[in-house]
C-alpha cells in the first residue's frame, strides 16, 4: 500500500526504484536462505519458554532439596535443565548445524519431560 509513496520519495532523491526493489529481494533472499529450520519469533519463544522452564525447575530443585525427597527427582530437573540450557546455546550460535542439534535437542526435551511425569 506504502509502496507507491515510498517510490515516488525515491525517485523525488534520485534512487533507482528498479535497482532498488532488486537489492531488497536479494536481502529478503539471503535472509530467507539463512533461516534453516528457526525464524526469530521460534527462537525468542524458545528462549522465553527456556528460561522461564530453567528457573522453573531451579525452584524445584530449592524446594526437593529442602524437603528431602527422592533424589530421584532432582535428577530429572537437573538432566531437563541442561538439555535445556545446550538448545538455548545452540540457537544463539546460529548455524545450520547447531539448529539441527537444536531441533533435536527440543524433541528429546519434551520426550523427556512427558515421560518424566511417569515417575511421580
Amino acid at each position: 500500500m506504502f509502496e507507491f509513496f515510498r517510490d515516488a520519495i525515491n525517485e523525488v532523491n534520485g534512487i533507482d526504484v528498479k535497482a532498488a526493489k532488486h537489492l531488497k529481494n536479494e536481502e529478503y533472499e539471503r535472509e530467507k536462505l539463512n533461516r534453516f529450520i528457526f525464524s526469530k519469533k521460534s527462537k525468542a519463544i524458545i528462549f522465553i519458554i527456556g528460561i522461564s522452564y530453567f528457573l522453573y525447575a531451579g525452584m524445584m530443585i530449592a524446594m526437593l532439596i529442602n524437603t528431602g525427597i527422592n533424589p530421584l527427582y532432582i535428577i530429572k530437573y537437573i538432566i531437563l535443565s541442561m538439555l535445556d540450557i545446550i538448545v538455548c546455546l545452540c540457537l544463539l550460535i546460529g548455524s545450520k548445524k547447531f539448529e539441527i542439534v537444536a531441533l533435536i535437542g527440543v524433541i528429546i526435551f519434551l520426550f523427556l519431560l512427558y515421560f518424566a511425569n511417569f515417575l511421580n
